[in-house]
C-alpha cells in the first residue's frame, strides 16, 4: 500500500496475530507432513544501538523483508518492535540449507541497499526450522551472521 509521502508502505502482522497464525501454519505443515520454517529479524544489540527498532526503520525493514520473499510468505511481528517474523509456507525446499543460503543473502544484499552497510551490519537474520511440527523440541536453529569484518 503507497504511504501519503510517496514512499511503499506495508502492514504487518500485530504479535498475537502473527503467533496464531504461526500456530494454524504449524497445523497444516504437521498434517501435510512438511517442515515449517520460520525466519527471524532483529538488530544485534551493541554500544550505540537502540534497543527496539525505530518505526521508521521498522517500516524500511517490512518493506525490504516482504520484497525480498515470495507473496505468500507471511510477515509480522514475533516481538513487537523487536524481532520481525516470516513464515515460509511452501514446498520442501524451502528448509534446505542451500535455499537457506539463497534467502540469506538475498536478504543481505537488499539491507546493503536500502539501508548502507554501517546499518545493516546490525541485522541479524536467524531461521527456525521446525522438521517435524509436532515435535518442537528437536527445531534447529540456524543463525545467519550478515555482520562483515
Amino acid at each position: 500500500m503507497p504511504h501519503p509521502n510517496g514512499r511503499e508502505r506495508v502492514e504487518l502482522y500485530d504479535e498475537p496475530v502473527f503467533h496464531w497464525l504461526m500456530s494454524v501454519e504449524h497445523r497444516r505443515c504437521a498434517r501435510s507432513n512438511r517442515p515449517l520454517v520460520l525466519v527471524l529479524v532483529d538488530i544485534r544489540r551493541s554500544r550505540g544501538v537502540p534497543p527496539r527498532l525505530s518505526q521508521a526503520i521498522a517500516q524500511r525493514l517490512a518493506v525490504v523483508v516482504k520484497a525480498s520473499l515470495r507473496r505468500t510468505d507471511v510477515v509480522g511481528w514475533y516481538r513487537r518492535g523487536n524481532v520481525m517474523g516470516a513464515l515460509l509456507d511452501e514446498p520442501r525446499h524451502e528448509a534446505h540449507p542451500s535455499a537457506i543460503t539463497v534467502i540469506t543473502q538475498r536478504l543481505s544484499r537488499a539491507f546493503d541497499k536500502h539501508f548502507g552497510q554501517p546499518t545493516a551490519r546490525h541485522f541479524r537474520v536467524r531461521f527456525q526450522t521446525y522438521s517435524d511440527p509436532l515435535r518442537t523440541e528437536e527445531t534447529k536453529i540456524t543463525h545467519m551472521n550478515l555482520t562483515r569484518s
